[in-house]
């Protein structure tokens, strides 16, 4: 994204496109995942991307790496609610599956009668 502004690429924002090739490119690195997900949350803050499924995917993927349950919680929140988006069915199965690993049953419950 700094590359963008230092190309006088600055009045163009990234897109969902470019926010998934990035987060691959993190997730791709064993070094990296903590930047995939950071630049999940920056996506998510900034409203003018329009989210597709295969970028949110990503982005929980990156969440699921790192078992980072409250990031990714966050980005489903953001999306169910505030984006009002429908993630893919793999999201749904990495994010329940990082809540079983937590064993969150509770959690997971709520989880699924707030998607009915």
């Amino acid at each position: 994204l700094m590359l963008m502004g230092a190309s006088g690429q600055s009045h163009s924002k990234p897109d969902a496109t470019t926010y998934r090739i990035l987060i691959l490119a993190f997730n791709g690195r064993l070094t990296a995942p903590v930047e995939a997900i950071n630049l999940s949350q920056t996506m998510m803050a900034d409203s003018s991307v329009e989210l597709t499924p295969e970028v949110f995917l990503e982005a929980m993927k990156a969440c699921n790496a790192k078992m980072d349950f409250t990031t990714a919680k966050k980005l489903m929140d953001s999306a169910l609610i505030e984006r009002e988006f429908r993630p893919s069915l793999g999201s749904f199965i990495i994010f329940t599956e990082m809540m079983k690993a937590l064993d969150l049953r509770e959690e997971t419950l709520a989880f699924f009668d707030r998607l009915q």
